[in-house]
């Protein structure tokens, strides 16, 4: 009995030290398109550059969506951007890259999307492929 005791806890501890890494994304420029859903919609065309763990980016429309620059991070699914730049007062912050999102891959095409206000009123959603 103790050595079937000594044999779990060593089990455990082998499980309890393995760190979970943030998923990267292999650096690379992505493009596809940015559309919001709500009372209207839109849809923009948008690159995004990887290297590492920062971001640039840009959009074919003006500030929809703002896209600077900055760095992100991904795990356990959520991708967590952090905007580097300033931006001016007129205009809907909630189209600036930055803050969560929920990351979903599928076979190289990468998604990006939040939900917000009351009863998840509008989804933001980022459809990437690697060039």
């Amino acid at each position: 009995m103790k050595y079937i005791l000594i044999l779990l806890m060593g089990a455990a501890s082998f499980t309890s030290c393995k760190k979970q890494n943030d998923y990267i994304l292999p650096n690379g420029i992505y493009k596809g398109i940015f559309y919001r859903t709500a009372p209207w919609s839109d849809t923009a065309q948008v690159t995004l550059t990887i290297n590492g763990n920062h971001y640039s980016g840009e959009s074919n429309k003006s500030r929809y969506p703002a896209i600077c620059n900055g760095t992100f991070s991904i795990n356990n699914g959520i991708a967590k951007f952090e905007n580097s730049c300033p931006w001016t007062a007129d205009f809907d912050w909630t189209l600036i890259l930055n803050g969560e999102y929920n990351y979903k891959n599928n076979n190289g095409k990468i998604e990006f999307s939040r939900e917000y206000g009351d009863f998840a009123y509008y989804k933001d959603v980022y459809q990437l492929t690697k060039q």
